[in-house]
């Protein structure tokens, strides 16, 4: 994906610089929603280089309001969860964190946070199964 990002047609689509369509997976909008009404605080982590594209396609794809905590920078995951922890005053041995990537799984777990591996991306169960741990 290439920003920037647009809306597009009447189905509102996110489309990037090259017509690509952004979408979310299928369970990461109930997910997070649950997670919400549960009462837990949201955080997002990324290493993406496109801080600017980032931020866009998350306000577009209507999920920002979900995340009360953001660090979106190039970087290791170990301080992003090292900044998240110092803003949010939440143990790492208290979140949970979903990836696709093994390398941010090994890291981050290191720091005593639950980190599961979603190879094909976030799911419900592995959401409602992670909480009741």
């Amino acid at each position: 994906m290439k920003s920037p990002f647009q809306i597009e047609g009447y189905e509102n689509k996110v489309i990037d610089s090259c017509g690509q369509e952004a979408v979310l997976l299928k369970d990461a909008l109930p997910s997070l929603q649950y997670l919400t009404a549960q009462g837990y605080q949201l955080g997002i982590a990324s290493r993406i280089e496109d801080i600017c594209g980032a931020y866009q396609l998350i306000n577009l794809l209507g999920i920002a309001q979900y995340f009360h905590y953001r660090e979106i920078y190039p970087g290791c995951k170990m301080k992003h969860f090292r900044s998240l922890q110092q803003k949010s005053n939440i143990d790492f041995k208290e979140m949970v964190f979903f990836d696709d990537d093994r390398r941010n799984i090994r890291d981050v777990s290191r720091l005593g946070v639950t980190a599961i591996h979603t190879p094909d991306g976030i799911s419900e169960p592995a959401v409602r199964n992670a909480v009741f741990v």
